[in-house]
């Protein structure tokens, strides 16, 4: 009875009407351009004094994660990966003299498992994250090389470290210091970091297919004016460090023909990727230390593009198309040849989807 008269009092005089606000889901963060999953700086992992303690010897960033040197950088970003390097004032080729190298890769622990040898290779096992461990090769006070690698919170971090030339100071036992060091650093960095939101490439950009058609040996026998030209293995073999294991998960294809006279020309494509055109013609990048200059060229086909000849003898091709991106490398044939080839591969890029 008393459930009824609770009831039949709530019936009486005029309706409540007044509307109760629901709750709406946050609107999805829809990224213009993706940035790494581990929201957190490369100044803010090692700071310019704390990377040159690390390697007794003078280092400042060179490399962060929004630098695009190739298209390998902008596959590497769109899979959310940190990408930072720190580096002395000498290079040899590519590479510094004295440098600190770190990738830290998200949702990462089967790839860690798949890529790293513990124990197996000699690594020291360390003791901090999940999973840790390093490993230096010391020469001697002018010259060592360290590896490690960190498994926490589903972050694989990956770093290597080099000193070429005289160190005053410089040991085996500094060097093995300086890794775990640096594995204490990232493991609280990588703890205490939040995560940027994902990014997704825009819906109908072509995926590279290029390079499995059967067709495409033609198009580049074709455009380069050489039926010697033939199609060669480009896979990966693993295990695969954590920077191949990024180019992967975003998608990135890559093919190469040769024709017996140590003449190349190769093709790469990342999915989606033509948001980093713009970064690109604004600061072209220098591919490789022996790589002609890149400049701003008008390509039939192509969105955008970068175009150089010259260097050690090849050409370079960077190219918007189809919503994605496509680097060409060819042997010198001068810039109106390679553009026009560059303009047909981009059609057949195109039209394999």
């Amino acid at each position: 009875m008393l459930a009824i008269g609770v009831l039949a009092g709530c019936a009486q005089g005029s309706p409540d009407t007044t509307a109760v606000p629901s709750a709406s889901p946050a609107e999805p963060v829809v990224l213009a351009e993706p940035v790494a999953t581990l929201d957190v700086a490369c100044a803010d992992v090692l700071s310019d004094q704390a990377a040159s303690d690390l390697l007794q010897s003078p280092v400042s960033l060179k490399v962060n994660s929004a630098d695009i040197r190739s298209v390998r950088d902008v596959a590497r970003l769109q899979a959310g990966m940190l990408t930072c390097v720190w580096g002395g004032e000498d290079k040899t080729d590519n590479s510094w003299n004295q440098s600190i190298v770190l990738s830290v890769l998200p949702d990462a622990a089967a790839d860690y498992d798949a890529g790293v040898e513990q124990v197996d290779d000699g690594a020291i096992v360390y003791t901090v994250g999940d999973l840790s461990e390093y490993l230096c090769s010391y020469v001697d006070a002018n010259m060592s090389q360290c590896a490690a690698n960190l498994l926490i919170d589903g972050y694989w971090a990956q770093v290597s470290s080099t000193s070429v030339g005289t160190i005053e100071g410089r040991t085996p036992a500094t060097a093995d210091q300086s890794m775990e060091s640096l594995l204490d650093t990232l493991a609280g960095t990588i703890t205490g970091s939040s995560a940027a939101p994902a990014w997704s490439a825009a819906p109908g950009a072509v995926s590279g297919g290029f390079c499995s058609d059967p067709g495409s040996t033609a198009v580049v026998q074709t455009a380069f004016a050489s039926s010697a030209y033939a199609l060669r293995d480009n896979a990966l073999v693993p295990p695969l460090p954590a920077a191949d294991v990024a180019q992967n998960r975003a998608g990135m294809v890559s093919c190469s023909w040769a024709d017996g006279a140590g003449n190349y020309v190769s093709a790469a494509v990342v999915p989606g990727g033509s948001w980093s055109m713009a970064s690109l013609k604004a600061a072209p990048p220098q591919v490789s230390y022996d790589a002609p200059e890149l400049s701003v060229a008008a390509v039939a086909g192509a969105d955008g593009a970068l175009i150089g000849c010259g260097g050690s003898g090849y050409c370079v091709g960077i190219l918007s198309v189809g919503g994605s991106l496509l680097s060409l490398n060819a042997p010198d044939i001068g810039v109106d040849a390679f553009t026009a080839a560059a303009s047909a591969t981009a059609a057949a890029v195109v039209s394999a989807g």
